[in-house]
């Protein structure tokens, strides 16, 4: 039985996966057209220094809470499930905010170093997704110590949905107000996802 949930919960990733794949595909082709090559270098050049930070601050916290909450789970102690779930919670948390903070009152000067001071407001839009995406690791991390891989998969659906959706309308919307603001909006897109 053992054997046949975690297969059944690998093909659900597995699936889940390929669509959000597909979807992120999809939206990088409107996206090109909207912003152009100038806007898609300015709007890719954000993600390196965020992936960076994002690694830093969770890092395995997926796999390490569900992990400990798994091991909870067999000994049937669901307080402890509950206290590991708190803590790494708080820990992403305050580690991502203190991250996300650094990363808007140092975006000035990571433009600068990387030669387009344009990028200043791509960092700013970007900042918040830290906090939100190292706490999403962390809820993760729980479902899939109780073998729950259904919250992941919907996750990943939905988030490519509504980066699409938020990222083509924004990046539209603030058009009007150049190819700076139509970056800002199309990563604004990916942070509200």
């Amino acid at each position: 039985m053992k054997r046949q949930s975690v297969l059944i919960g690998a093909l659900l990733l597995a699936a889940g996966g390929l669509i959000a794949k597909f979807v992120g595909a999809l939206y990088k082709i409107p996206l090109t057209n909207i912003l152009g090559t100038n806007g898609m270098g300015l709007y890719y050049l954000v993600f390196p220094f965020y992936s960076l930070l994002l690694v830093l601050i969770s890092s395995g916290v997926s796999l390490a809470v569900s992990r400990l909450v798994s091991l909870e789970r067999i000994n049937k102690n669901k307080r402890n499930e509950i206290i590991i779930f708190k803590t790494s919670l708080l820990y992403v948390f305050c580690l991502s905010l203190v991250f996300a903070f650094s990363l808007v009152f140092l975006s000035g000067n990571l433009a600068t170093l990387q030669g387009n001071v344009n990028a200043k407001l791509g960092y700013v839009a970007i900042a918040p997704s830290i906090i939100f995406a190292s706490l999403i690791a962390a809820i993760r991390g729980y479902f899939q110590g109780q073998e729950n891989m259904v919250p992941t998969l919907v996750n990943n659906i939905l988030e490519q949905i509504v980066k699409l959706v938020a990222g083509l309308i924004l990046a539209n919307l603030f058009l009007k107000k150049g190819i700076m603001f139509a970056v800002f909006g199309a990563i604004l897109g990916v942070t509200i996802s």
